[in-house]
């Protein structure tokens, strides 16, 4: 009987071992699943804001340039100009936000996140849009061309230094992206209301490096450092000129 006993017990613990390593196996399984497909998702938008934000960083540095050298502009490079640079707050606070908020992978405070300190560039492009819709905004048809006056043409010639800046930051840091796709033969078959893609500027190489696990890599966070960096000097003058 006590053989038994002692047959029955040494069953029991050794099934209750089985039933907890069972338990402990599936509980991993489903962490690392769960967080795999929270990578696969977070991975998702990284790789497509980060992509939007490069495209539209791009297309305005042709147009900003074009623009402040012969000092003229037209309605539909003013649709352009604000629609990318709308784009650009809303990708690039994506962007920042993974960064900083959802995924912890950036200090706040060295970063110095607030805007009144020193501005991510999402800010800044925020008040770019907001002026062009406000300001250099009109009426006329999108053919119509409009000689800036001095004062819009000193307000766009700062947004493109800025806009240099960041797209230093962005094609120096992203593997896989090409700007000089972005030429007039390019813009001209592109609608401007048409649905963007924004992958003209990309190459096989991005999604090798990126899809379904940018998130793992440091190359965006680098991304957001350095427009960080190059953004905090011009601050005053943005404050003072928009």
């Amino acid at each position: 009987m006590n053989s038994f006993l002692k047959i029955l017990r040494k069953n029991l613990i050794t099934t209750a071992l089985i039933v907890i390593i069972l338990a402990l196996s599936i509980y991993s399984y489903n962490i690392t699943t769960e967080k795999s497909n929270y990578d696969n998702y977070t991975s998702e938008i990284l790789y497509n804001d980060t992509l939007k934000l490069a495209s539209t960083i791009a297309i305005n540095d042709y147009y900003l340039n074009r623009i402040v050298d012969e000092g003229e502009i037209t309605q539909e490079q003013i649709v352009i100009l604000q629609e990318n640079y709308q784009v650009m707050h809303e990708s690039g606070d994506t962007v920042v936000d993974l960064a900083v908020q959802w995924l912890d992978r950036l200090d706040k405070q060295e970063m110095s996140y607030s805007y009144n300190n020193s501005p991510f560039p999402t800010f800044m492009a925020y008040e770019f849009a907001r002026y062009i819709e406000n300001d250099l905004s009109d009426s006329a048809k999108s053919n119509d061309v409009r000689v800036l006056t001095q004062n819009e043409h000193s307000k766009l010639e700062l947004m493109n230094d800025i806009n240099k800046e960041w797209k230093e930051a962005v094609f120096n840091h992203i593997e896989g992206l090409d700007a000089d796709r972005i030429d007039e033969e390019y813009l001209n078959n592109r609608s401007v209301n048409s649905d963007q893609t924004w992958t003209g500027i990309t190459t096989p190489e991005y999604p090798h490096y990126y899809l379904n696990k940018m998130v793992k890599t440091d190359d965006w966070l680098d991304m957001v450092e350095a427009m960080q960096k190059a953004s905090i000097g011009y601050e005053p003058e943005v404050v003072n000129t928009f």
